[in-house]
């Protein structure tokens, strides 16, 4: 029998302006100076993360729901991007970092920044993020990792509030490890044939359209006073104005993520161990108003 956790914990956000964004440029050149390399990476990517990211759009449409976009970014950092504003350094994605130094959670060992969670960089990759959360979870010993995995969050409620959240872009990354893989709380000696997955949810603010340009005006003729009238002046093509640069959009402080109580869920499996999160937090939603 292999135990299946489930902590079940959310947070909501709170925007706290610029002071945000100073705090996490400190915590990040303090990070770079002190910054201890990672091990090498454990395992390989996956061939299912096309397959978990149909399966999110087919849960949106079955509840009326718009499909979400793919946001490249997003899946590389759900994956294996590698990230340098950490203490440890690099992190390689989500999904990779989790199998490669044995640990399970939203919040990022060696990182720091805005508690350790994956919005500072979201940010620092570029992302325009307005709101943001991320879905984790592991299986192993199923034919269909990606179908299950998925079945398994939309079967818990945290999990299903992403994938019908208010988002509009996704991004899905998945690692695999044939060998022994453990994590804290797991309360096991051990997991093998395990696959990791992250989603990463957005709602990406879009940026405004560029100001239409101001048409030069057509010189006229002068008038004369003569009693003859004045001849009509030959047609000139009018000279093409140029476009004016297109606005960039300021981004948006990173809030700080307010924890509320949480309680655990545990159940038991035959034959097969899926994880979703245990003993941390399940489920993250961070959003901002504009000031």
């Amino acid at each position: 029998m292999a135990r299946v956790g489930a902590g079940v914990r959310s947070a909501l956000l709170r925007p706290l302006g610029l002071g945000v964004t100073l705090a996490l440029v400190c915590l990040g050149a303090t990070a770079m100076a002190a910054a201890t390399p990672v091990a090498a990476l454990t395992g390989n990517s996956t061939p299912y993360d096309g397959q978990l990211f149909s399966l999110t759009n087919q849960d949106r449409a079955s509840n009326g729901l718009a499909a979400l976009s793919s946001n490249t970014t997003l899946a590389e950092i759900a994956q294996s991007r590698p990230y340098y504003g950490c203490s440890v350094s690099p992190i390689y994605g989500r999904a990779a970092d989790m199998l490669t130094r044995d640990y399970f959670a939203h919040q990022i060992p060696g990182c720091s920044a805005d508690g350790g969670y994956v919005w500072p960089i979201m940010t620092a990759d570029g992302v325009n993020w307005r709101s943001a959360g991320e879905n984790i979870g592991w299986n192993s010993g199923y034919s269909d990792p990606a179908t299950e995995v998925n079945t398994a969050f939309m079967n818990s409620a945290p999990h299903r509030a992403n994938i019908l959240g208010d988002y509009n872009q996704l991004g899905v990354g998945s690692w695999y490890t044939a060998g022994h893989w453990n994590y804290p709380g797991s309360g096991s000696s051990g997991f093998s044939d395990v696959y990791m997955f992250a989603q990463e949810f957005a709602l990406v603010a879009a940026s405004a359209p560029p100001p239409p340009p101001k048409p030069k005006p057509t010189p006229s003729s002068s008038g004369g006073s003569h009693s003859t009238p004045a001849p009509s002046p030959k047609p000139t093509a009018s000279p093409t104005a140029a476009a004016t640069a297109k606005p960039t959009p300021t981004p948006s402080a990173t809030p700080s993520p307010k924890l509320r109580p949480s309680r655990g869920v545990a159940s038991e499996f035959p034959q097969t161990s899926q994880g979703l999160l245990s003993s941390t937090i399940e489920q993250v939603i961070s959003g901002y108003l504009d000031e």
